[in-house]
């Protein structure tokens, strides 16, 4: 059984409080796991009912913003956790404790995000690109929804000395909306693929072109420098072989055949942060008299018309 409290503490009309769970399991580990999954599930609870207000000036006007619990609170989030574990029969029994006198930390933490805030709205205002505009946006908007909870949490505390972020969510929110509002907002695509393999990068190229249109996608094919989204293109095998052409009584059979067994692997991730959206590897074999090239090309074109509806599916994912 597991039971949740607080400890609540009134000085001078401030409320202060430890934040306290606890757990039971068949070892220490498994009772501090549970403790702390307690302990976590007591502040998003707690914190889900406070909305905290502040006023704000902007050009002589006062306006009140109201900001209440938006992500859950999980472990890797908390900060200043102190156990307390003792046997209980066979079991043990711990307690997972924030008190009051952490709160901190959770003061710097809202100083650290808030002024992350500011740095990334900053940078998508100075940018041209529009992929990396739509990265710093996004960036300072989850910045600013993880102050947001840090702070909940320092008021929880009794913490009387958060800041206010200067950019709110209502900005970063009007700011991307004029982004998509213009013609800025496409996602533009830049196919990578080793200088070797400049046939194949225009194909997949040709071939994206195409995927876009058939599925009415606002698709750009864009250089390295004004790119939002990356396609890199891994020729994960490729063997080569020449078979000689066959004779019999000194009669020409059959032609010299290039044969080729190709794989691409497509991966396709955000330009600015790294993250990958998806992942997509084909496989081919071809035969060509002409040469080992038109093999390969071969190859690859059946890659990508057999391969259609996947990468189609990679490329509808991004909206």
């Amino acid at each position: 059984m597991k039971n949740l409290f607080i400890i609540f503490l009134f000085t001078s009309s401030i409320l202060f409080c430890d934040i306290i769970g606890r757990g039971i399991g068949e070892t220490e580990v498994l009772a501090k796991k549970s403790a702390l999954d307690e302990l976590s599930q007591q502040i998003e609870v707690n914190v889900d009912s406070i909305f905290y207000s502040e006023e704000t000036k902007s050009n002589d006007d006062y306006n009140k913003n109201s900001t209440g619990i938006i992500n859950l609170y999980s472990n890797n989030f908390l900060l200043g956790v102190e156990y307390k574990i003792e046997k209980v029969g066979k079991n043990y029994s711990a307690l997972a404790i924030i008190s009051n006198d952490k709160s901190f930390l959770y003061e710097q933490k809202v100083n650290d995000t808030y002024n992350l805030v500011s740095s990334y709205f900053d940078k998508a205002n100075n940018t041209k690109s529009p992929g990396e505009k739509k990265s710093y946006l996004l960036g300072s908007l989850k910045e600013l929804q993880k102050g947001n909870n840090y702070k909940n949490v320092a008021i929880l505390l009794g913490s009387k000395k958060t800041k206010t972020s200067l950019i709110n969510e209502a900005d970063i929110q009007d700011a991307l909306q004029k982004l998509k509002n213009s013609s800025l907002d496409k996602i533009i695509l830049y196919v990578s693929l080793e200088d070797t393999f400049v046939n194949i990068k225009n194909l997949v190229t040709k071939n994206l072109v195409q995927i876009s249109k058939d599925n009415s996608l606002d698709l750009l094919i864009g250089d390295n420098n004004y790119n939002n989204t990356t396609l890199i293109v891994k020729v994960s095998s490729l063997t080569q072989e020449e078979i000689p052409a066959f004779y019999y009584n000194k009669k020409k059979l059959s032609d010299k055949i290039f044969k080729t067994s190709l794989s691409l692997t497509f991966i396709l991730k955000d330009s600015f942060s790294g993250s990958i959206y998806d992942t997509v590897t084909l496989d081919s074999s071809s035969k060509s008299f002409a040469s080992s090239n038109d093999s390969l090309n071969i190859a690859t074109n059946r890659i990508l018309r057999d391969g259609k509806d996947k990468l189609s599916i990679m490329l509808q994912n991004l909206y």
